[in-house]
């Protein structure tokens, strides 16, 4: 499976809670398969999170963090942006299921 979401089951962060639970509601609920990565769990895990992701001015990214594969997509904050730009699929670096089809210019 491509898509992995970094995520924490024991967050005290309501923030991050939030977060995560939104970010997989919008996966679900547009059908894109995704693999759930316990950084709580899983220390090589975490350490992954942490080397390759967007580093923060200060401190370590928080989860959610997300890739395809080994490649970096962004944390929640892209990831809500491009969901509400309508370009959540090529964030994700994802196949579009419903592609826009532009208008042919020349059937008018």
């Amino acid at each position: 499976m491509g898509l992995k979401v970094y995520f924490s089951s024991v967050s005290g962060n309501s923030k991050i809670k939030k977060n995560q639970m939104t970010l997989f509601m919008v996966l679900e609920s547009k059908k894109i398969e995704f693999e759930k990565v316990d950084i709580s769990q899983c220390e090589e895990a975490k350490a992954f999170m942490v080397q390759n992701s967007k580093q923060p001015e200060s401190g370590n990214p928080l989860p959610p963090q997300i890739f395809n594969d080994d490649d970096y997509c962004g944390g929640f904050d892209e990831f809500d942006i491009a969901n509400e730009d309508k370009e959540l699929y090529t964030f994700l670096k994802v196949p579009n299921p419903n592609p826009v089809v532009q208008p042919d210019d020349q059937a008018q």
